[in-house]
């Protein structure tokens, strides 16, 4: 193992003079992040202390020194740098935050502006055409793609229904133009963005039976324009550790799934992160959990029915004054909805981050 101490004095041989303590700045993954001891940052001790890819990535953390070394220190190590280094991935330094600052959570309404990344999926009847709904949800990723579930891509064709578009910049569905407070004082939605889908891209490795490899990714007809109303999440670094066992996540959605009704107005529910164990333990032979799916909730009245099947199960980062949103899940399948005790199962997209890149063009 390399030692801290050697890289310290390395980095003091080599530090530029560029930033102050606690000044904002920018990792090597383009994430935004704060200028502060090595000692104090957990991300570059652990980088350091894993070889020497580890500690390259660390030298091009340094930002400056006064009576110690000073590293950029963000969330995510040098496991991430070749994702978010991508072309067609959201720049890090701009994906998952939410234009108008830090909210409280705990709500069941989010507010007009929360979670701009969220999307809808609409159906057609495969024979007639005629509209079906919105039957799933998805997450902007960049401003040409969507990341959902697998199953509700293929749910389409079970169903004698295909994906006909793709919603965008919605909070309440039954009005064109949303707002929000008291006149002269009202917040505005722009209006909604519907854009068809160019190709579905379902992983070949999901199965029906087991439902495992849920994940599935949806190319837009066209680009699409960036407003406080639409924005891409984050996603995480290729095997990406998960937070620790009981840490709140956020899921969001308008409380749909293929067989339930929906809420006229974007929700939002804090879960907590379950251990695969124990969730393994408690459906017993009611479904199958493999390595590249995790479970959140078993709090009765809160689980992912309030939000779509497709649709991100989130955690946040505060890498400087703004909260920076993390889709770590997407909503897979669960016993019957909110039901105490039952988790939701949710894809763990760490383990897909090469695989959505790879089929990005």
């Amino acid at each position: 193992m390399f030692s801290v101490t050697v890289f310290l004095v390395q980095l003091f041989l080599a530090t530029v003079f560029c930033a102050s303590r606690n000044s904002p700045c920018t990792t090597p993954n383009r994430e935004n992040g704060r200028c502060i001891a090595v000692r104090s940052c957990p991300v570059i001790l652990t980088a350091i202390q894993s070889g020497t890819e580890g500690v390259t990535f660390a030298q091009k953390s340094q930002c400056g020194y006064d009576s110690e070394a000073l590293v950029c220190c963000g969330s995510m190590g040098p496991q991430s740098v070749d994702i978010f280094d991508h072309r067609l991935l959201a720049d890090r330094s701009s994906c998952g935050i939410e234009k108008t600052g830090n909210k409280i959570f705990g709500g069941i309404a989010t507010d007009i502006d929360e979670f701009p990344w969220l999307a809808l999926l609409r159906y057609a009847d495969t024979t007639s055409g005629s509209d079906q709904g919105f039957k799933c949800g998805g997450s902007l990723i960049n401003n040409r793609y969507v990341l959902t579930a697998a199953h509700c891509i293929s749910v389409a064709s079970n169903q004698e229904i295909r994906l006909s578009g793709v919603r965008l910049g919605e909070w309440r569905q039954s009005t064109e133009i949303d707002c929000v407070g008291k006149r002269g004082l009202q917040k505005c939605t722009e209006p909604v963005v519907d854009v068809g889908i160019q190709r579905s891209i379902p992983h070949p490795g999901h199965s029906i039976r087991t439902r495992d490899n849920d994940i599935g990714l949806l190319r837009l007809q066209r680009n699409v324009d960036f407003s406080d109303f639409i924005q891409p999440v984050c996603l995480p670094p290729p095997n990406g550790v998960l937070p620790n066992i009981g840490s709140s996540m956020m899921v969001a959605g308008w409380g749909r799934t293929e067989t339930s009704d929906a809420s006229d107005v974007k929700l939002k529910a804090l879960v907590p992160l379950v251990a695969s164990s124990a969730c393994k333990k408690r459906f017993g032979r009611r479904g199958y959990i493999s390595d590249n799916q995790f479970c959140a909730g078993g709090v009765g009245g809160n689980d992912s029915c309030q939000g779509d099947s497709g649709g991100p199960l989130m955690r946040y980062v505060v890498p400087n004054a703004d909260v920076q949103w993390i889709q770590e899940g997407i909503i897979s399948w669960g016993v019957m909805c909110g039901l105490e005790t039952y988790p939701g199962v949710y894809t763990r997209v760490s383990k897909y981050s090469n695989w959505i890149v790879d089929n990005m063009f």
